[in-house]
Formats: C-alpha cells, sequence, structure tokens
C-alpha cells in the first residue's frame, strides 16, 4: 500500500510540473487527464438510462462528430501559426513537425466530412466506399489495399507513442533526452487521451465485434484523440509565439500569468473556427444529403 501511494504522489507531481512547464493550471490538467475517462463513464450511463440520446449523440452529422471537425479545424491553424513563430525563432525542427501536423490533420477534417460532400451538396461518391461517400477511410479494399485496415493501425500508433513518449521524455528522470524529443512529445496529462484511442483501435483491431453499440464509441475515442491534437498545438503555438512565458516552477502564480496571456489569442482562434463550423452544420442540414452509416 506504501509503494501504491508513493507511485500515486510521484505521478501527481510530475503531471503537475510537466503541466506548469507548458504554462497549465494544475487544475485544467488534471481535467484534461480525467475528461476521457469521464466521457466514457457518461456514454455509458447513457446508453443504459437513455439509449435514444446516445445513439443521437454518436451519429454521424449530429453532436459528437461535429465536434470532432471543430477540433481539427482549431488544429489546423494554430500548428500553422506555431510553424510560423518557429521559423521565426529558427526553430527549424519545430516548425517542420507543426506544418506536417497541419497537413495531416487537415486531410484528417476533410475526410470527417467527406471533403464537404454534405456540406457543398455533392452527391457523388468513391468506388468501394462502403457508406457510398465521397472519402477513402470507409474503403475496405482496394486494388488489395486495406484502406481502412491502415487507417485504424495509424490511430493505433498515434496512440501508442502518445501513450509512451510521455514517460520516456518527459518524466524526471527523462530516458530520451534533446529539444527534438521534446517538440514532439504530448504533456503528460494528454496521456489518458491518446489512451483511450488506442484502447479502442487495438480491440477493433484484434478482437473486431460487430456490435454497432461499441462501434460508435470510436466517435469519443476520436474527439480524445483530436481534442489533445488541438491542446498540444495550441502549447507549442503559444510557446513559439511568446504569447505566454514558459512557466519555470509550479507554482500557481507563474501559471496563472502565462494563462491570462496567452488567453485572447486562443479564443480569437476558437470563435473564428466556431463561426466556421457553425456554418458548416447549417450547409449540411441544408444541403439534404443523408450520410450513409445512420
Amino acid at each position: 500500500m506504501t509503494g501504491d501511494h508513493s507511485f500515486t504522489n510521484r505521478f501527481s507531481a510530475q503531471l503537475v510540473r510537466d503541466a506548469a512547464d507548458e504554462g497549465v493550471p494544475a487544475r485544467a490538467a488534471w481535467w484534461g487527464f480525467w475528461a476521457p475517462f469521464v466521457g466514457l463513464a457518461v456514454f455509458g450511463v447513457l446508453f443504459v438510462v437513455v439509449r435514444s440520446a446516445y445513439y443521437w449523440l454518436l451519429t454521424e452529422d449530429h453532436a459528437i462528430e461535429w465536434l470532432q471537425f471543430f477540433l481539427l479545424l482549431v488544429t489546423i491553424p494554430v500548428a500553422l501559426l506555431g510553424a510560423v513563430a518557429a521559423a521565426r525563432r529558427r526553430h527549424w525542427f519545430t516548425a517542420a513537425f507543426l506544418v506536417v501536423v497541419a497537413l495531416g490533420v487537415l486531410f484528417l477534417a476533410g475526410e470527417e466530412v467527406s471533403w464537404g460532400q454534405r456540406i457543398f451538396g455533392f452527391a457523388d461518391s468513391i468506388a468501394g466506399n462502403r457508406q457510398g461517400e465521397l472519402n477513402i477511410h470507409n474503403i475496405d479494399d482496394a486494388d488489395g489495399i486495406p484502406i481502412e485496415k491502415l487507417f485504424r493501425l495509424a490511430q493505433a500508433a498515434v496512440g501508442l507513442i502518445g501513450v509512451v513518449l510521455p514517460f520516456l521524455v518527459r518524466w524526471d528522470p527523462a530516458r530520451l533526452r534533446g529539444a527534438s524529443w521534446r517538440v514532439i512529445t504530448p504533456p503528460i496529462f494528454l496521456t489518458t487521451s491518446f489512451l483511450v484511442v488506442l484502447g479502442f483501435r487495438t480491440q477493433r483491431l484484434l478482437i473486431p465485434l460487430d456490435i454497432p453499440a461499441l462501434s460508435l464509441i470510436q466517435e469519443w475515442a476520436e474527439v480524445c484523440l483530436y481534442g489533445a491534437l488541438a491542446t498540444w498545438m495550441t502549447l507549442i503555438w503559444l510557446r513559439e509565439s511568446g504569447r505566454r512565458d514558459a512557466a519555470t516552477s509550479s507554482g500557481d502564480g507563474s501559471v496563472a500569468v502565462a494563462t491570462r496571456k496567452a488567453a485572447p489569442a486562443v479564443l480569437a482562434v476558437l470563435a473564428v473556427v466556431g463561426v466556421l463550423t457553425i456554418i458548416a452544420i447549417v450547409r449540411t442540414m441544408q444541403s439534404g444529403i443523408v450520410p450513409g452509416n445512420v
């Protein structure tokens, strides 16, 4: 029992210290850490108590999928803004990493909304798409290439990296040292978000149970992943742009100052992306094209 208590205290201290290094208050870090599990619990309760709400929230073109799109849209500008700021400071590796992330997320955002198929009213679809939509991640097989399985493997790999690297790079003492490792490693408090998507994708790959209710949970797993990416890229942007000073201690004062300095820029991005997402939702409702997996 003493050993378990000691590990809990150490883990808590490491998480808070690492979050403070990123200018994130301890309370916000703990919210970020537990949120993926809280979400799973909420959906579990909904499935038992209000099953109609469970299916409504997780159905395509409903609340959870639009939240995914919103988070992906947030990630693109903050990653690009961070890349520009990093380039100005001659942090070339950071700039290149952020550009790669922005391009990857742009692709994911396009896939999430079938490249605007229902936003702009395109009736076309790609041959072999099992949902009759204009995307490639729902193609089971294309000339012998299992595209959908590759997408699942890629998500599982990202989840594994997001779980393992923080404990090799950000845990004190670090096993992997150097500025480059730090750049490509998310904060410790985001590991649970990557863990959820890793767990779901591992289950789907190893034990592909054909249970619709369970399959829909992938929507929450993707919210966790995209939320972690948006948070992580925002923190890098704020650090590279100088909109917040890197907190040098775990004291609440320094973190609070960093948070106040960063808030206006972050809120501006959220507001613009929020408006764009609302426009996309309205256009989708008006298009009359129904998703293929309702």
